[in-house]
């Protein structure tokens, strides 16, 4: 198998703002592939930014959110193919590569605490898509330092999403988990 040549230009941007960090980035991935019935595996060119901030309260409490956007240039919509096997390749490979739309936009937002001196941690964060059921819920977790060399952790991976979405796909591989840790 022969794999295209892929380009990427981008640029990305840091500041703060009084109490307030704020950042983003933009790329475009140019692509040398057309996706047509004879190639539903080609990924197609495309352009992604993110921009937000994040800002720390009482000196325990950070907030993180971001918006994304996200569009496919020369956009085909797979599930237009007539070939009915070349159509269903075509699908699962763009549900794979994020293009079984032209836009997708969303948030993603990341919480996380401190408690009790610093001995209790807690943090979640999840990302959500406009217009679908599509997301996820990262990193719900409880972190309990019993000593300086003994911690337990409670948390969870829990993905959403319509079948033929990128966390939908996910969905079976949604845990939960309690981890001890000793430090020698």
């Amino acid at each position: 198998m022969h794999h295209k040549a892929v380009q990427v230009l981008g640029m990305d941007a840091a500041t703060t703002l009084g109490r307030y960090g704020l950042r983003g980035e933009i790329a475009y991935t140019r692509t040398d592939s057309t996706r047509t019935a004879s190639t539903p595996w080609s990924s197609k060119p495309f352009l992604y930014l993110v921009a937000g901030g994040d800002r720390t309260f009482d000196d325990n409490l950070n907030v993180n959110l971001q918006y994304f956007a996200y569009r496919v240039s020369d956009y085909t919509d797979p599930r237009n193919i007539a070939d009915p096997l070349a159509r269903s390749i075509a699908v699962e490979n763009a549900v794979g590569i994020n293009q079984l739309e032209k836009d997708k936009q969303g948030i993603s937002a990341h919480l996380s605490k401190t408690w009790m001196n610093d001995t209790l941690e807690g943090e979640i964060s999840s990302v959500i898509a406009f217009g679908s059921s599509d997301y996820v819920v990262l990193k719900p977790r409880l972190v309990y330092a019993v000593t300086d060399r003994f911690k337990v952790t409670l948390g969870a991976d829990i993905f959403r999403g319509e079948a033929q979405s990128t966390f939908g796909r996910l969905r079976d591989a949604s845990t939960g988990f309690i981890e001890l840790k000793h430090s020698f």
